[in-house]
């Protein structure tokens, strides 16, 4: 049997190859350690081309708050199978659906809070050199053990995007050492400026072809954006009205605007 649950459509559930004609949600139970669940969201695109080289949008979702309508128990229950079904956050699937980008979207699932560098283990110790990398081949691999994608399957350009808290996870990667590392193409970030930005300046600084967009309201997150703003790759976009509503306002921009996932891009 596959280690990899398909879904087709909500609540039902399969096995075997990928029906082309349908987006397709999966959820794989990869353990990064043993504080999160094993539960990690994919999303596959009706319109993916089939190809070893796949683009991914890796994302981390904030802390789990009612003021985002999501609820805790429900989260704890059944992680991001609830998360991107939320009013907040449906649109990572259907608007990376409407789109057409040819990519798969990745979301671990994480403790409801998990915002403190000193307690790494709450988003799965991604700060540890080649935890990335582990995540994304183990996905891989059982996407492509299940039929999902094409069996020579390997991570092609890769783009890191986070809420709120899941800046945190998404900095961390940066800093640490994976093989993957060259595959980042770009960042996309919906308020998650709250933690240090050296580790971005750094970045920013290392990749200059390599955009970060952070998207925010007009009054906040000041004094980090004006840390950034001096790097070309760094976009800040303050047009945002609500920091819950954030990623349903901008999600679909972030995707639009992006230049890795026009066809012809190549990781730098």
């Amino acid at each position: 049997m596959s280690r990899a649950a398909r879904v087709a459509a909500p609540g039902r559930e399969r096995e075997g190859e990928r029906a082309a004609s349908q987006d397709q949600t999966l959820y794989l139970p990869i353990k990064l350690n043993d504080t999160i669940p094993r539960k990690v969201g994919v999303f596959i695109p009706k319109q993916l081309q089939p190809a070893t080289s796949v683009d991914l949008i890796v994302y981390f979702h904030g802390h789990i708050i009612s003021a985002c309508k999501t609820n805790e128990a429900a989260f704890l229950n059944k992680g991001m199978e609830y998360y991107w079904g939320t009013p907040f956050f449906l649109c990572l699937r259907e608007e990376l659906a409407a789109s057409k980008a040819n990519a798969v979207l990745i979301a671990p699932t994480f403790v409801p809070i998990f915002g403190s560098s000193a307690t790494p283990s709450r988003f799965g110790n991604l700060d540890q050199a080649g935890k990335f990398d582990y995540l994304i081949n183990e996905a891989l691999a059982r996407l492509t053990e299940s039929g999902a994608l094409p069996a020579a399957a390997r991570a092609g350009k890769i783009i890191l995007s986070g809420h709120s808290a899941g800046g945190l996870p998404m900095l961390r990667i940066l800093e640490a050492d994976n093989e993957l590392k060259p595959n980042i193409a770009e960042c996309w970030g919906f308020e998650c400026l709250y933690f240090d930005t050296p580790g971005w300046s750094s970045w920013l600084s290392a990749n200059p072809s390599k955009p970060f967009r952070h998207f925010r309201r007009p009054a906040v997150f000041e004094p980090p954006t004006t840390a950034l703003k001096h790097f070309r790759n760094f976009f800040d976009v303050k047009n945002g009205t609500d920091h819950c509503l954030i990623v349903k306002e901008k999600w679909r921009e972030a995707i639009d605007k992006s230049g890795a996932l026009q066809r012809g891009d190549e990781v730098a």
